[in-house]
């Protein structure tokens, strides 16, 4: 489950970015230079009715510690079973199955110095199909650093380390992905960031990304992937930003899947103080 309507409207470019509510989804160690007390409350409407929510929230306890807790859950109306009619040899309707997925996530940030931080992750997950449930956990590992007095940030992380996931006699292997980005805030407020990332078992991808500062509270955004793997597309995303009273956000994103159909995405973000001053947006130092 994609989470966080930042990133995604950036492409999900967003592994040297990681900031706020978002990051602590995409590479953990965003956590770390975070200043803000937010949460952050995210709807995915996908094609079919499928659906994603989302709650994050993310507490920075001193100027170096931070944690993070969140929990998603995937759902869509009951589907409807069948079977082969014995003696019509026609389908035959036997009743209605619910499908879900459940992940609960816990992260800490550490802010090793003023232009490197580290983040990890915890996460349970569970799915059900039917009568048959899986469940498990996973690990999430990060590093974000930044060049002083550039705007340049670099990032690397690896996301859902663990063990196979068991479905009744069948595991299967976790998609663990390997991430590598960099960022480059320009004319004032303004980004552009690219990721490479490679997931086990899939081709490697290229992730670009841009965002447009048009003022202090409105921003545009949008981002490509460059996949080659044949069961994913490539295709764009395309996004905006909303500041209010300097403090609250709201994100919104349309990503289409072709023939499959559009998906929409928003999040709002609530700003519950700060643990810290003299950090700008994003948490970054003002005289980094």
């Amino acid at each position: 489950m994609n989470i966080g309507s930042h990133a995604q409207g950036m492409g999900n470019a967003y592994t040297a970015i990681a900031a706020s509510t978002n990051g602590m989804h995409y590479n953990p160690a965003g956590m770390g230079f975070g200043s803000d007390r937010e949460v952050m409350f995210f709807h995915s409407k996908w094609f079919q009715d499928i659906s994603v929510e989302n709650v994050t929230f993310m507490y920075p306890f001193t100027t170096r510690w931070s944690l993070g807790t969140s929990i998603s859950y995937l759902h869509m109306p009951e589907l409807t079973r069948y079977e082969i009619d014995p003696a019509s040899g026609g389908p035959l309707e036997t009743g209605k199955f619910r499908v879900y997925n459940m992940i609960a996530m816990a992260g800490v940030g550490f802010r090793v110095s003023d232009h490197m931080s580290l983040g990890t992750n915890v996460k349970f997950f569970q799915e059900q199909l039917e009568s048959v449930t899986a469940e498990g956990v996973a690990f999430d590992v990060g590093l974000l650093t930044r060049v002083p007095n550039t705007g340049l940030r670099f990032g690397a992380a690896v996301q859902h380390i663990g063990p196979p996931v068991k479905y009744i006699e069948k595991s299967e292997v976790l998609p663990m992905t390997y991430k590598a980005g960099m960022a480059l805030k320009f004319a004032g407020n303004s980004t552009v960031a690219v990721d490479v990332a490679k997931t086990v078992g899939k081709e490697v991808e290229v992730l670009p990304g841009l965002e447009l500062g048009l003022s202090d509270n409105f921003f545009m955004r949008g981002g490509y992937q460059f996949s080659n793997n044949p069961t994913e597309s490539s295709g764009f995303a395309a996004g905006f930003g909303l500041e209010l009273l300097d403090e609250h956000r709201i994100n919104y994103v349309y990503v289409p899947y072709g023939d499959l159909g559009d998906t929409h995405r928003a999040e709002v973000v609530f700003h519950l103080g700060s643990a810290s001053s003299g950090k700008s947006r994003y948490g970054e130092v003002n005289s980094v």
